[in-house]
């Protein structure tokens, strides 16, 4: 598996993924993608023009929530519609992070209001050859 995946699950009066990759890279990758799958119902390639976020945080959690935070922050003060994202470079502590997007056209395009990416129970997890992580989301 060169990146990973997202499974949509529920939590009490909340949302959340649950994400597994071999890296850490397809680990944040694949929680960018989930996350966008959340709000607007479907990731779109080639769509949109390209934000960097170079990030850099004490802790793979602190990263994974602020990565996140930094895309629901482009949605809410910038007005932005997120068709995509990929990572490169990353550990542990630190990532670049390819945001595809395009001014929001309608309200309606957002699927899902999240007001924040929380710690809930969030805990990066190595199991056999693949990282883990549960990130919960409140809406």
């Amino acid at each position: 598996m060169a990146k990973g995946r997202f499974t949509v699950i529920d939590h009490t009066a909340d949302t959340g993924l649950d994400i597994e990759s071999d890296s850490i890279e397809g680990l944040l990758e694949s929680a960018a993608q989930g996350f966008i799958f959340l709000v607007f119902g479907k990731t779109e390639t080639g769509k949109g023009e390209a934000s960097v976020l170079r990030l850099h945080e004490d802790t793979f959690e602190d990263l994974a929530v602020e990565l996140l935070r930094q895309m629901l922050l482009k949605i809410e003060t910038e007005g932005i519609r997120i068709f995509d994202a990929s990572v490169s470079d990353a550990d542990e502590t630190h990532c670049t992070a390819r945001i595809f997007c395009a001014p929001l056209e309608s309200e309606e395009e957002i699927e899902l209001h999240i007001k924040a990416v929380t710690y809930h129970g969030l805990e990066l997890k190595k199991e056999g050859d693949l990282y883990c992580v549960r990130i919960i989301f409140d809406v």
